[in-house]
């Protein structure tokens, strides 16, 4: 079994049209390669990156700064924040 960690690498805030905040965390699934140093630490590849609002919701990346909430109805969300994927 591949050895498997998850980082969190991003916290930004996205707005709606109606200039409703959204808090958004991205996290990035790292996997394990072969050792690749002395020391036998494994070389970590970046897998799929995932966001979510910090109530648990899922979060579409459209494009850098355009994401999408995924709610009972999608919600188009922007954001300029330089750390935004």
């Amino acid at each position: 079994m591949t050895q498997q960690k998850t980082v969190p690498i991003a916290r930004f805030e996205a707005f709606d049209d109606s200039g409703r905040r959204y808090s958004i965390i991205g996290n990035q699934k790292m996997i394990a390669g072969p050792a690749s140093s002395p020391s036998g630490q494994p070389a970590w590849t970046p897998g799929p990156l995932t966001l979510r609002t910090v109530d648990g919701q899922s979060v579409n990346r459209l494009s850098k700064g355009t994401y999408e909430v995924q709610a009972e109805k999608p919600i188009r969300v922007t954001s300029t924040d330089p750390h935004a994927p």
